[in-house]
């Protein structure tokens, strides 16, 4: 990671844009309307979208559909990143069993697919990176979970053994971006508690918490604040669960918005969002490993049309 790009986002907002992607690059009639709906918000002055993660699934999108996304966005100065499905956490999973690893190659498959789009772009649709939003501790083998939540987190051979695989992952991807020429950089959601180390949980494996391993090999991790209100004790909560990885290395504080998810900002609103987001920016002003902040999800959100996610006119 270069330190001018680091410079260059600080105190940026990014947008995750999972299924509603699909949607308007599907390639039918309603694309270009969808896409400048998305690309309007992304430039109204009280979101100002600097990093768009938009779900990059090659199965279900039109790619003359999505490479005039892309490059309507980029002539904007947003920076789109390739999001995964979210199949595809569940398929790296599907093979863990007593002895077998992850199936790290349905990853990197994806991940080539990527790579493909951006060697043949050119200059105006080419994406700035790639965010893995891979969650181990939601593991799951068809209907059964892997992890095992209330057991010492990594003090559980189980669990420790589906950390070593993220880990080892991560890795791979980053090494095959490190060797693709295209200088696309690497994202991570993460939650906030893989650098937990207490009586009751652990997630230190070899020395290094399991977020410090993730950080070693990412440009930048997005850490997922579960809040649903501005207040000061959400904030206190968002502030005191991030400290570690921000003093380690460059992150991003994403905020749910996700309808399905509990707590979620979800039924807060616009206004609440928004007043977190600034009291969050403001107490961390002059930190030099904050990115900035995001919004999990634009469709349960802004791309929902309740009026309570309603923006001002410009």
């Amino acid at each position: 990671m270069t330190v001018l790009w680091l410079l260059l986002t600080l105190g940026t907002q990014g947008l995750f844009v999972w299924q509603p992607a699909t949607g308007m690059t599907d390639g039918d009639a309603g694309d270009f309307r969808q896409q400048q709906e998305l690309i309007r918000f992304c430039s109204h002055p009280d979101v100002d979208v600097h990093r768009l993660y938009l779900l990059f699934d090659p199965d279900a999108q039109d790619p003359a559909s999505r490479r005039a996304l892309i490059t309507a966005a980029d002539a904007l100065d947003i920076g789109v990143w390739a999001l995964n499905p979210g199949s595809l956490q569940h398929r790296w999973a599907s093979t863990l069993k007593r002895g077998r690893p992850a199936d790290h190659q349905a990853v990197l498959d994806w991940l080539d697919g990527v790579l493909a789009y951006q060697r043949a772009a050119p200059r105006e649709a080419r994406l700035v990176g790639v965010q893995l939003d891979i969650e181990p501790h939601r593991a799951r083998r068809g209907h059964r979970r892997i992890w095992r939540d209330r057991q010492g987190g990594l003090r559980h051979r189980g669990n420790r053994r589906v950390a070593q695989q993220f880990v080892e992952l991560l890795g791979r991807v980053r090494e095959r971006l490190d060797q693709s020429g295209t200088g696309l950089r690497l994202a991570v959601s993460l939650p906030t508690w893989y650098d937990r180390n207490d009586d009751e949980e652990s997630f230190m494996l070899g020395g290094k918490s399991l977020a410090q391993h993730v950080q070693d090999r990412a440009d930048l991790v997005t850490l997922m604040a579960y809040v649903d209100d501005a207040s000061r004790e959400s904030l206190r909560r968002v502030l005191d669960s991030i400290e570690d990885e921000l003093e380690y290395g460059p992150v991003e504080i994403a905020f749910e918005t996700a309808r399905g998810a509990d707590p979620s900002l979800y039924r807060s609103g616009v206004r609440e969002l928004e007043r977190l987001r600034r009291r969050t920016t403001e107490a961390l002003r002059g930190r030099r490993h904050l990115v900035g902040t995001a919004v999990h999800h634009y469709g349960d959100a802004y791309g929902s049309d309740r009026r309570r996610w309603r923006l001002p006119e410009p």
